[in-house]
Order: structure tokens, then sequence, then C-alpha cells
């Protein structure tokens, strides 16, 4: 019986996180210069010509 109530458990929050997890993906503010990005000022030349270049960076840090 005990293992039944957790699958319950277990299908509840997976269809509540499914149905809830793209709306709050889209209510999300968009970026602000200055805050959540900075301008390179000014532009670097690219080895790519007149193509853009995007460079990525990531982190293990937290923000919070």
């Amino acid at each position: 019986m005990h293992s039944s109530i957790d699958r319950r458990r277990f299908v509840a929050g997976s269809t509540l996180a499914a149905m809830l997890g793209p709306n709050i993906a889209a209510a999300a503010p968009a970026p602000v210069a200055g805050k959540d990005y900075r301008l390179v000022t000014p532009p670097q030349p690219v080895t790519t010509g007149s193509k853009i270049e995007v460079i990525d960076f990531f982190n293990y840090a937290s923000l919070n």
C-alpha cells in the first residue's frame, strides 16, 4: 500500500511539473543590458569576418 501512495504522489507531482514548467519559462522577463549581460564596447574584431561570433560562458557558482 505504501508504494501505491508514493506512486500517486510521483505521478501527481510529475504531471504538475509538466504542466507548469513551460508556463514558468515563458513568463521570464526579457534580459536587461547591464544587469543580465554586458555589451563589449568597442566591438572587438572577429576572425569570422562580417559574421556574428557568439562566445558562451558557463559557471557552476550560485548567484543566489
